[in-house]
């Protein structure tokens, strides 16, 4: 891995990162849902406290929200694997550049 800020991978543990992961491993939460979730409240967190009374107002029943432990097993096996997560947007400045060298299928 290369040296420098730019080099080091986010620290999966702060609190944005952490509850990323927690809200695209949630239960019916796929890429789509994911963006407009973070585009409306502004912060997973945000969006992980307003998903149980959304689904509540909609006539379902409360999604099953991704367990602490099991976010936190997720990111000791990506660290021991010498992998990081990577997240898309405001503060990933290495992201495309990385996503860019992930081979294509044709």
């Amino acid at each position: 891995m290369a040296d420098g800020p730019d080099a080091r991978s986010p620290d999966v543990r702060s609190n944005a990162h952490f509850d990323k992961l927690r809200l695209i491993r949630s239960a019916n939460i796929g890429p789509v849902s994911y963006f407009q979730l973070l585009a409306r409240f502004g912060t997973a967190r945000a969006a992980l406290d307003a998903l149980p009374d959304m689904a509540m107002r909609g006539g379902g029943k409360s999604p099953r929200i991704a367990e602490l432990r099991e976010i936190d097993a997720e990111i000791r096996a990506v660290e021991k694997l010498g992998a990081r997560h990577l997240f898309v947007g405001r503060g990933c400045t290495r992201c495309s550049s990385l996503v860019s060298r992930v081979p294509r299928r044709s």
